[in-house]
């Protein structure tokens, strides 16, 4: 787990996960899964929030660094920060 290609891929699969849950209602798609998924995992993410800022508040990262990255990525973006893996 100390890849940082595995880590960017599931950052980049986050991304494609939050493009999707745009585009779908704008193209009429039925995926009610879809918007349950989404409000879950936006959730979580912001229930991480103050565990990263503790784990990331020595490391130099802005508090709106951290706030925005783990609403978007949640784990995969401050846990490989706080291990070093990849850069804040």
């Amino acid at each position: 787990m100390s890849n940082p290609a595995l880590w960017r891929a599931l950052q980049g699969g986050l991304i494609a996960f939050w493009l999707l849950a745009i585009v779908a209602p704008v193209l009429q798609l039925n995926l009610p899964w879809l918007d349950t998924l989404a409000i879950l995992i936006f959730v979580a993410h912001v229930l991480e929030i103050p565990l990263a800022m503790s784990r990331l508040r020595h490391s130099g990262v802005s508090t709106a660094r951290i706030t925005v990255q783990t609403l978007v990525y949640g784990f995969t973006w401050w846990l490989p920060v706080q291990k070093g893996i990849i850069k804040g």
